[in-house]
């Protein structure tokens, strides 16, 4: 049984459990090679040997790009027990998840986290990964009011290790058509997530998710969501332009990178149309 005091491959003391998900637990730890702190993403498990070794060398060539968007991978193992972990640097804040517990935030907080998030994608999909599973909980607002984007291309790989042994295709609210129909995640699955993301935050809810798996599928698949700005909230036309764009059901109908959005996102609405007398 995992509990404080644990160490893990004789290096990481676990400290104290930050969260738990359907694939692990993450726990603050201290690392003891080094004297420093950092958080680790403790897999259900053991799993049978080839997939944890699988896990660890398949992880270890899909560790993100450096960018200050990106939180980076310092180590992946496996305990004594077979157990697999993966390390990361700790972070203080709270994820969006958390965030939208507490409230709606302001649109253009949303926004400004929205373009934070495209520019680590943008550098990671330069460097050929997608991430595969964004949804909230994988975006980290720190005190600073930096965002940083987890597990990134990491979703694949740490599903291989579940316990359950199903395909991990990501929070159902949040994957994009293509995925479910069974293709490969793409640069634009990845801003298709984005997209049922912002929607979230400018709405409170996501586009699709309505508790039930088949139809959450079947609206992700077919359904044409209504536009942010009729929502009741005060989102700007422009914006919730975007918005829908990102979650156009055909990939090629979406914007061509994440850095074409963090533009859209960053540009200067155009004026309302002045009222000319006759």
């Amino acid at each position: 049984m995992t509990a404080v005091g644990r160490v893990l491959a004789d290096r990481y003391e676990l400290l104290e459990q930050r969260g738990r998900g359907g694939l692990g637990r993450v726990w603050a730890a201290h690392d003891r090679t080094e004297s420093r702190d950092v958080a680790v993403k403790l897999l259900h498990g053991p799993p049978d040997d080839e997939a944890a070794a699988r896990f660890v060398h398949e992880v270890r060539a899909a560790a993100a790009p450096a960018h200050p968007g990106l939180v980076a991978v310092l180590d992946v193992g496996r305990d004594t027990d077979g157990t697999p972990f993966l390390v990361t640097e700790l972070l203080t804040g709270r994820d969006l998840r958390a965030t939208l517990g507490a409230g709606l935030p302001e649109p253009a907080n949303a926004v400004a986290w929205a373009a934070q998030v495209c520019a680590a994608l943008e550098h990671a999909h330069r460097a050929g990964l997608v991430h595969g599973d964004l949804k909230p909980a994988d975006l980290f607002v720190g005190e600073d009011d930096r965002v940083r984007v987890l597990d990134l291309g990491l979703a694949r790989h740490l599903a291989a290790v579940a316990t359950t042994g199903t395909r991990l295709l990501g929070t159902l609210a949040y994957t994009a058509p293509e995925r479910l129909r069974g293709q490969p995640a793409e640069p634009r699955s990845d801003l298709y997530a984005l997209g049922c993301v912002l929607y979230e935050l400018l709405t409170g809810t996501p586009p699709f998710g309505t508790g039930d798996v088949a139809a959450t599928v079947c609206a992700q698949l077919d359904a044409i969501p209504e536009p942010p700005e009729r929502r009741g909230v005060d989102v700007p036309a422009h914006l919730s332009r975007l918005v829908l764009d990102l979650l156009a059901k055909d990939p090629a109908q979406r914007p061509a990178d994440a850095a074409s959005v963090a533009a859209r996102l960053t540009e200067t609405p155009p004026p309302p149309p002045a009222n000319r007398p006759r």
